[in-house]
């Protein structure tokens, strides 16, 4: 195949639109006669609704409507389950709460008016008597006996227990002549899209089709929701996705929103539009991230693996829309590049009455490599001895590849490592840094009473998740070229690298093809934009669709031209002749003759294609990161002096888009590293309920990167890609925490947590000191 498209730099098409402010987001939209809806959120974590009045609502003026769950009849059900595991006790969240809300923020009435603040005057005015009910907060104590209980058919607030095993950790352990035992938490975080989340509905009255417009990364399984939760066809109900402006997995699940909205239009016979509040995405949108974690380590005097055990809690949040995933994720993800024999996990994921949990940027992969690259760190301390070192002595060695760990995926396959040079970019990492150097510079600056640090944080990424995705290939009758999928975009240069790989494919002009996505019209069926897939799947999609539609060009062509199809080629948007160029038929000839039937097979001659790929296993990608930071101990500010990163995606697509995909990962990482915190008081109230409390990556937290690349092609699918979307951020929290850690070493300071808040550091090196008696005992 030519590189001449595939895997060349490529300015993105979807960008001249954007900076000039020229998008279409779903609040720019307006319809005729359109009502907003204004939701009505508990104001306790845990309380009985006992009633609910909304006569003050109707009465205010400008509303319309109000409805309560009591309204929705089997509207308000709860949502089927999207990632159904086996031992799972799943609560999943309907459209309302109908009898008891479950965390602070959950939606339980709604009001509609002609405009939003008529719409928030009647929120306002509605009457809940609310019993208050002790809330479930702690994650240890939610699952002790005389824990109160967030659904009261669940006991012990256990949504799911499962434990992974290979070898025998336990007598590994026993005879291990080292082992270290910690207990590290890595605490609540969020995405946090530029736009927050959205829902439009509306019934076309000539088709009698309900059209639902959302910011969704699923529009096919948000289609799916509504049709059984409301009891419609699918056929009848079509979501739309228009300019999104991120999603990072906070839009990644149904939402109740995206069927209560359908619901009032259609009641209503009404245009209706729902735009989230900033306030509102803190308290209701997804977060991620916590978990708490008693892993034991077992290692050789030289520091080689021998037995890992693990132990962890997940908070699920109230419900668990998405299953297991996440948890699922980060066990399945644990060992990382490393050859570990004896492994054991106890995975305990446990609902509390805070908002639900599930997929961010790496979830659960961030955790696995927290936990995995704090412990490794914490072996080369024992040993004294430099933490590369111990890498090098455990990473998976090229000659073992295909490598299985024994362990098991969230999809219920193996997790193999297809392939990968994982000493390859541990390698790259090192020498790109300067590692070396840098350790001399560290040294220089202790004697200058400055506290650097160097950390190495490594990682596998589990991308191409399936089970499969699907593409269509159309000529249209102009001669042009349209790729259209369900996979819709929340920024990741769909528009730029699916029109690359159908020019190569196609062997048309990279300017003659057009990509839609983000519509179910487009496709019938559809997965979604998310865990690093869309790459791998719907890429090996285009693929296929582009060479079966090429083939057809071919046929159609040839007979225009009374040819053998052995005799004509198809060279820039034209079928030629092999032998004497001026024998030629355009496109847009091909694309009439193909309408009319030339041929005597319509399947022959149908310039319209589409298929689905479907991968044998998850696609595995891997890298390395290495920075170096100071902290200044007065304030618990860390200041990142360098940042190096080695990846391999397999084959790249666009490495302009690549580099892009890591500067946003890295730049996601150093929030969950430094700064994004959600945190929540006894009584299960949001204490992070702004951008003044939740603070935010900015451009001056952001180091010079240096990014350098390995490809090393993938054998999981014919064009040899890895994903990347999530890579960036994965491994920035266990990197910086062993940079703060080896810079804070001359006052005995551990890093067992995460982010590293500058508050949150600060107190750590205090406790320090106080223990040390470095300074007198604070008051």
């Amino acid at each position: 195949m030519s590189t001449s498209l595939f895997g060349a730099s490529i300015l993105r098409r979807e960008d001249p639109k954007l900076v000039r402010g020229q998008g279409c987001y779903l609040d720019d939209m307006v319809l005729p006669e359109m009502l907003h809806v204004v939701i009505k959120r508990s104001e306790y974590a845990r309380a009985r609704l006992k009633k609910i009045d909304l006569s003050g609502a109707l009465e205010t003026p400008g509303v319309v409507a109000a409805f309560s769950a009591a309204d929705l009849g089997s509207a308000a059900d709860a949502f089927p389950l999207l990632l159904p595991h086996k031992g799972l006790d799943a609560a999943v969240w309907g459209a309302l709460a109908r009898d008891e809300a479950r965390f602070a923020g959950e939606a339980v009435a709604c009001v509609l008016a002609g405009t939003v603040y008529a719409a928030m005057d009647g929120v306002e005015a509605i009457d809940i008597d609310y019993e208050e009910l002790p809330p479930v907060v702690d994650l240890e104590r939610a699952v002790l006996d005389d824990s109160p209980r967030v659904h009261s058919d669940i006991p012990n607030n256990i949504s799911m227990r499962f434990f992974q095993s290979t070898g025998d950790a336990r007598a590994a352990l026993e005879t291990a002549p080292h082992r270290l035992v910690r207990r590290l938490h890595v605490c609540r975080g969020a995405g946090m899209p530029m736009e927050p989340r959205a829902v439009m509905a509306q019934m076309n009255p000539v088709s009698g089709e309900l059209i639902v417009w959302s910011n969704t990364q699923e529009p096919h399984t948000v289609r799916d929701t509504i049709s059984k939760v409301l009891n419609l066809s699918p056929k009848k109900v079509r979501v739309v996705c228009p300019d999104t402006g991120g999603g990072f997995g906070t839009k990644l699940n149904v939402y109740p929103e995206e069927v209560l909205v359908p619901w009032l239009a259609l009641t209503l016979g009404r245009a209706v539009k729902w735009i989230e509040t900033r306030s509102e995405h803190m308290l209701s949108a997804q977060h991620e991230r916590d978990q708490l974690h008693d892993i034991e380590i077992g290692f050789d005097d030289d520091g080689r693996f021998l037995a890992l055990k693990d132990r962890f809690l997940h908070d699920n949040g109230a419900y668990c829309p998405r299953g297991g995933a996440v948890p699922c994720n980060t066990s399945s993800a644990l060992p990382g590049p490393y050859r570990i024999p004896n492994i054991e996990f106890e995975v305990v994921s446990v609902y509390t009455n805070k908002v639900n949990v599930s997929a961010y940027r790496g979830a659960g992969q961030q955790q696995s490599s927290f936990i995995m690259e704090r412990m490794v760190d914490m072996v080369a301390s024992h040993l004294g001895k430099d933490p590369a070192e111990i890498r090098r002595l455990n990473t998976i060695p090229d000659e073992m590849f295909p490598f299985n760990t024994g362990l098991t995926n969230l999809l219920g396959g193996p997790v193999e490592y297809d392939s990968g040079v994982f000493s390859g970019t541990l390698e790259q990492a090192i020498e790109g840094s300067e590692y070396e150097k840098l350790r001399a510079l560290q040294a220089q600056a202790r004697a200058e009473g400055r506290y650097v640090g160097i950390g190495i944080g490594s990682y596998v990424e589990l991308t191409g998740r399936g089970p499969w995705e699907g593409a269509g290939v159309r000529v249209e009758p102009d001669g042009r070229a349209t790729v259209y999928t369900g996979a819709s975009s929340q920024g990741q240069s769909h528009q730029t690298t699916f029109a690359q790989i159908a020019a190569e494919f196609l062997g048309i002009p990279y300017d003659m093809i057009t990509v839609v996505s983000g519509d179910t019209a487009l496709i019938p069926f559809g997965i979604g934009t998310f865990a690093s897939r869309v790459g791998v799947l719907t890429g090996n999609a285009v693929r296929e669709s582009s060479i079966e539609v090429r083939k057809r060009i071919l046929k159609v062509g040839a007979r225009i031209l009374e040819l053998p199809e052995d005799a004509v080629e198809l060279v820039d948007g034209e079928v030629r002749s092999r032998e004497t160029s001026n024998r030629t038929a355009t496109l847009k000839e091909i694309a009439h003759a193909a309408i009319v039937q030339l041929t005597p097979d319509p399947e022959e001659s149908t310039l319209d294609v589409v298929r689905y790929f479907k991968g044998p296993n998850i696609t595995y990608t891997n890298g390395t990161h290495v920075a170096m930071v100071e902290v200044d101990i007065d304030t618990g500010v860390t200041k990142i002096l360098k940042y190096v990163v080695s990846h391999d995606c397999g084959r790249m697509i666009n490495p302009i888009v690549v580099e892009g995909q890591m500067h946003g990962g890295v730049a996601c990482g150093i929030g969950n590293a430094l700064l994004e915190f959600h945190s929540y008081d006894d009584n299960g109230q949001l204490l992070t309920g702004s951008f003044m409390d939740y603070a935010m990556p900015r451009a001056s937290d952001m180091p010079d990167l240096t990014l350098l690349h390995q490809e090393c092609p993938a054998v999981t699918n014919p064009l040899g890609m890895r994903g990347t979307g999530e890579a960036g951020a994965i491994s920035v929290p266990a990197t910086i925490a062993n940079a703060v850690e080896d810079a804070l070493k001359p006052l005995g300071v551990r890093i067992e947590t995460a982010p590293l808040t500058p508050y949150r550091l600060w107190r750590i090196i205090n406790e320090q000191r106080k223990v040390a008696r470095m300074i007198p005992e604070l008051a």
